[in-house]
């Protein structure tokens, strides 16, 4: 006598259980999940996966599917339930689309599987090949049964852990490239991440562009780091950045670590200048940045390939320039500034004198971003360049003296902070002081 097919058992129900999608989850899915050794803190549900675009064009969809497996805290495996009438290869290509748009999120590809199953039949794949690894029907999930073991060989929690940590090992040790770009790139990248903090974030046009400087303040800080930490011959591998998606995506203690520790860590360094009076300040002490941890790793993942350290300061100060060009001046925005062509010619009708020991002082009393001040820094250091007789000595104390001593601005404009602007414009063209004034001149 034979039983009738509703009564049929594996590991895990009966097969007349299955009746829906919401019943395959609940007999079949969650009990086979605990069984791989998958806690339910390891499970993202339905209700807190975030739908993505799969597919292309007008073919093109919304999906989510019902888990997601994670791993040494990356997503490792992408699970969808289905009903016991519906046919698991229409669900393939959608499925495989949304393990290609999460993976597209992390450096290294860290799902690896997908599995779909309605509950009568279940099918493993690989996250990028078409056809299933593995198929089973209801009947093979028992103790013994070889496709069963095949299954849990491939998909248990310790051999996803041991999946994840060859991946995780496999990206740290890989070459991650840095390159200097022109400074047209350099401003169609800031201009577009300023656009985008504006528009996301609902900051105003001179706001957004405060929290983006804070940003890239902290990836010169790290790019000097890394190249001071490794040689300037070496190759950096992703495990030496820490300006880096990887880097954010490695991170278990702070949701944010660009502003805390980073930012929060440099704070203190330009803390200690204030104190020892070598720097004026940029950022209150207390600052923060005021981003979504989100919009910090757009910004993170359009700038950490690019090389700041070995862009000169002028380069620095020209991409400074341009940037703060479309952002914070122009009628629209309520700052004015003086033409560049016009600052030059009248520093160098101010004739400003530079002698072997001593440099005339330069004042500006209405100094905007500090376009005068840099001009002026830009044309005694190329006079101190031009003097004979000085050794490399005299030529360097010199030098530090125009830096650090001979350059002095003032600025009572407060929205945006405009003296804060400057000091950080000084900054990135080398200035060692950063004498700005927030006052009425």
């Amino acid at each position: 006598m034979t039983s009738r097919s509703g009564d049929q058992r594996n590991a895990f129900c009966k097969r007349g259980n299955l009746k829906n999608e919401a019943s395959v989850e609940n007999w079949f899915v969650d009990p086979l999940l605990l069984h791989l050794g998958f806690a339910p803190e390891d499970q993202l549900l339905k209700t807190s996966i975030r739908e993505l675009k799969v597919g292309q064009g007008s073919g093109s969809s919304l999906y989510k599917p019902d888990y997601i497996l994670i791993v040494n805290k990356f997503p490792t495996m992408v699970v969808d339930a289905k009903s016991p009438t519906e046919d698991l290869d229409d669900w393939a290509s959608q499925c495989g689309s949304y393990c290609l748009e999460l993976n597209k999120m992390y450096e290294h590809n860290p799902v690896e599987f997908f599995l779909l199953t309605n509950g009568i039949e279940t099918k493993l794949y690989r996250w990028d090949r078409g056809k299933p690894l593995a198929t089973l029907e209801f009947s093979d999930f028992a103790a013994g049964n070889d496709a069963f073991d095949n299954l849990q060989s491939l998909i248990s929690k310790r051999s996803l852990k041991e999946v994840a940590r060859r991946k995780h090992d496999d990206l740290w040790e890989s070459d991650f490239p840095l390159a200097t770009v022109p400074l047209d790139e350099m401003s169609r990248i800031f201009s577009r991440l300023h656009q985008y903090i504006w528009e996301i974030e609902k900051k105003t046009p001179s706001g957004a562009f405060l929290e983006l400087m804070k940003i890239v303040f902290v990836k010169i800080r790290k790019d000097h780091d890394l190249w001071k930490k490794i040689g300037l011959s070496a190759t950096p591998k992703v495990k030496d950045v820490i300006f880096s998606v990887a880097w954010i995506q490695n991170q278990t203690e702070n949701e944010n670590p660009i502003n805390d520790p980073l930012f929060r860590n440099l704070i203190q360094d330009l803390e200690r200048e204030i104190r020892d009076k070598r720097k004026r300040r940029i950022f209150d002490d207390n600052e923060q940045i005021r981003l979504s941890a989100g919009t910090i790793l757009r910004i993170v993942k359009d700038l950490e390939h690019i090389d700041f350290y070995r862009m000169d300061e002028d380069i620095h100060g020209r991409m400074f320039e341009s940037f703060l060009d479309a952002t914070v001046r122009g009628p629209a925005l309520g700052q004015f500034f003086t033409p560049r062509a016009v600052v030059k010619l009248m520093v160098r009708l101010a004739d400003i004198k530079v002698r072997k020991d001593e440099a005339e002082s330069v004042l500006d009393a209405c100094c905007g971003s500090g376009g005068f001040l840099i001009a002026a820094m830009s044309e005694m250091l190329e006079k101190s360049r031009r003097l004979v007789g000085l050794s490399g000595q005299e030529r360097d104390r010199l030098e530090k003296r125009i830096r650090n001593k001979s350059l002095t601005g003032i600025d009572a404009g407060s929205d945006p902070p405009i003296h804060r602007i400057a000091r950080m414009n000084m900054y990135l063209h080398g200035d060692g002081g950063s004498n700005i004034y927030f006052a009425d001149a």
